[in-house]
């Protein structure tokens, strides 16, 4: 969707609500906490509905050329930008999930055991 489609306006100016239109085109679900917390928007209509200017940036993420040691890369990029900055990787930004998933993989033999020692 071209920025121009996006639109988003004050219709009511007793509302402090910032509105937007925008037509679905698709559907994904990950993991529904997740999904529940997040939408994914056309770069144009969040600036606008979050009031940014095309200067504004809230994150920058580096893609590493592969067999790159990622932990090197990470503590040279934080000893560079300080503490006002937080440097995660991808791991460390979806915690949660990566812990559920690992998580999940052991809930089919705690079923299965219990099943086998309830015979």
């Amino acid at each position: 969707m071209s920025p121009q489609n996006c639109q988003s306006a004050r219709n009511f100016k007793s509302s402090p609500l910032i509105q937007g239109v925008i037509i679905p085109s698709a559907v994904f679900a990950i993991q529904q906490e997740i999904d529940s917390k997040y939408i994914i928007v056309p770069l144009a209509l969040a600036r606008q509905l979050m009031e940014y200017d095309s200067t504004t940036v809230t994150s920058v993420e580096i893609r590493l050329a592969p067999g790159t040691e990622y932990n090197k890369i990470q503590s040279k990029l934080e000893t560079l930008i300080g503490d006002q900055f937080d440097v995660k990787n991808r791991f460390q930004q979806q915690a949660l999930l990566y812990r559920i998933m690992k998580s999940e993989k052991y809930i089919p033999d705690i079923d299965f055991y219990h099943n086998y020692c309830s015979i």
